[in-house]
């Protein structure tokens, strides 16, 4: 208890910066395990990762505040992890026969035909025909709009010179104007049948 906060005081831990890095290495031993100290940038302040290197899934981490203020509670936290070591144990055992499980089930597997072969093959073939059928529509140009027989025009040199605009006029009118023409008279004139003076 008395250690470790003369270790934080001598360490520079306390100063260490918000998106500094540093690993303490190992800063003592706690029943016959070594200590390790690592601080690095976290998601929103400097984090202290501490482990005990020979023990795996022993480490765990605290903002770096926390940890120069942990006091005891730190000292206790650290030796919690020693005391769990016989859990570690008993759980890295269950893990172990489960990884064994499942290295047994996959050999029992090896060699024998895919369940689901017919389907992926089937799948794989419409796959092919799509693709294909893609691949087609891409390649050919766009059909054109196909015209009515009674709206095609044959276009020739002779068509084009007999064209004559008909100037809006509509068809089957001449080229008179359907009314003679009358010039508009401005607002204020006098009608043009009013007697002059």
């Amino acid at each position: 208890m008395h250690a470790l906060p003369a270790w934080m005081g001598d360490s520079g831990l306390k100063w260490l910066p918000r998106y500094g890095h540093k690993n303490f290495g190992i800063i003592g031993r706690i029943s016959g395990f070594d200590i390790h100290v690592e601080a690095r940038s976290g998601l929103a302040a400097l984090d202290v990762t501490v482990s005990l290197p020979e023990v795996p899934r022993s480490g765990f981490t605290m903002p770096k505040e926390s940890f120069l203020e942990a006091g005891l509670g730190l000292v206790q936290r650290i030796e919690n992890r020693v005391s769990g070591i016989p859990a570690l144990l008993d759980q890295a055992r269950e893990d172990l026969g489960e990884a064994e499980q499942t290295v047994a089930d996959t050999q029992q597997r090896l060699g024998q035909p895919f369940r689901h072969a017919q389907a992926l093959a089937d799948a794989e073939e419409d796959l092919a025909r799509v693709e294909s059928q893609l691949a087609a529509m891409q390649d050919e140009p766009a059909p054109e709009p196909a015209v009515p027989e009674s709206e095609r025009i044959e276009l020739t040199i002779e068509a084009v010179r007999a064209y004559e605009p008909n100037l809006g006029s509509r068809e089957g009118a001449g080229r008179e104007p359907a009314a003679p023409f009358v010039p508009a008279t401005p607002p204020d004139a006098p009608p043009s049948n009013a007697p002059r003076l």
